[in-house]
């Protein structure tokens, strides 16, 4: 079997269709969306999170049962902060 042409070797080039490109957008894009949007709630919202943590963490509970406090409070609040992000430009 004879190699391809180097002409036909698709190179990796930055644009949007690389993989990743999207989600390294948007994890840039998250300090403006903070800045721009409900800071108060958010981190009320992140401060009740830690908070009822900590309690679940210091009670007498037993390891699984506090982390799986811990994972749900941790679930809940990445899901919910985002009603308090401002929307990414152009939307």
């Amino acid at each position: 079997m004879a190699a391809a042409p180097p002409s036909a070797i698709r190179r990796a080039t930055p644009g949007p269709d690389r993989p990743g490109a999207h989600a390294a957008r948007a994890l840039l894009l998250v300090p403006a969306r903070v800045r721009h949007g409900r800071r108060r709630h958010l981190v009320l919202r992140i401060l009740a999170a830690v908070i009822l943590a900590v309690i679940a963490a210091r009670s007498g509970a037993g390891g699984p049962a506090a982390a799986g406090v811990t994972a749900g409070l941790a679930v809940w609040a990445g899901l919910t902060a985002r009603g308090d992000l401002a929307p990414p430009p152009g939307r």
